[in-house]
């Protein structure tokens, strides 16, 4: 390849790294759900913060599941003694969106162009997802933990890109 070719190349590679991250995505697929899923044991949505509504929130005379706001707190203490597969620790009163790996696993990812959407698979899913719409997405802290995975790829196409 001439000079002139490289700088041809490197010019024109900024063009392609949308594809180039959405190839490495899509490659990191089960780490993306893997990711998601951890950070809804953990009880966090994607801003990081907590997902709402709280159980003690979430009452009949809001519109919401539980009959009383001792109902409620019961559930979240039951739910408290539960030991999840992912180890995670939440505030009690935090959905984590987990009973018996159910919803969880009827959770999936969809690329596009330019975005990422964490999407339901199954009815029942995405009736859970309409509830708690904002719980969905990587989180900052997320996303720090699939970069370097990412990254990885990435570069290799990079480089396969600009020699051949």
């Amino acid at each position: 390849m001439t000079l002139d070719g490289l700088i041809d190349k490197m010019e024109s590679l900024q063009g392609q790294m949308n594809a180039f991250a959405r190839v490495s995505l899509e490659e990191r697929r089960d780490d993306v759900l893997t990711l998601q899923r951890e950070q809804l044991f953990s009880g966090t949505d994607r801003n990081g913060q907590d997902i709402r509504p709280y159980y003690s929130e979430d009452l009949k005379s809001r519109g919401g599941y539980f009959n009383t706001p001792q109902g409620a707190q019961r559930y979240a203490q039951w739910k408290a003694g539960l030991t999840y597969p992912s180890g995670a620790s939440r505030n009690a009163d935090a959905p984590n969106l987990y009973i018996n790996g159910r919803f969880h696993s009827e959770i999936g990812v969809e690329f596009s162009d330019d975005s990422m959407l964490i999407k339901g698979d199954t009815a029942y899913a995405v009736q859970i997802m309409g509830k708690y719409e904002a719980a969905f997405g990587l989180s900052e802290t997320s996303m720090e933990k699939l970069k370097p995975l990412l990254t990885e790829k990435i570069v290799e196409l990079m480089k396969s890109y600009i020699y051949g």
